[in-house]
């Protein structure tokens, strides 16, 4: 087949509202050097989607302001992977221990 490329996808949430959260920069890092080797912001519904990425194994990092960083555990792509990863569920920072939201 032609489409021999691999995707990605998902959706990010916050883990207390369970509401969407958009500009959500996910990072897609190479398992053996922790190398970046892509990455996209979320959408309004918290989605994200990337394609074309290479036959490896990968982890996907998380981040956005305010809230705890977020790792997966490793995928491994093989040629035509079509990875759904579902929910990842962001924890806001609690900066200080004294606050109660």
């Amino acid at each position: 087949s032609e489409n021999r490329w691999n995707v990605i996808s998902g959706s990010i949430i916050d883990q207390k509202t369970l509401t969407p959260i958009e500009f959500a920069t996910i990072m897609i890092n190479n398992s053996a050097d922790d190398k970046q080797l892509t990455g996209v912001v979320s959408d309004a519904s918290g989605s994200f989607r990337i394609e074309n990425l290479p036959s490896i194994s990968v982890y996907i990092k998380v981040s956005y302001i305010g809230f705890e960083l977020q790792q997966t555990k490793n995928h491994n792509l093989t040629g035509e992977s079509r990875i759904d990863v579902g929910k990842i569920y962001q924890a806001q920072r609690y900066w200080n221990e004294g606050c109660s939201y």
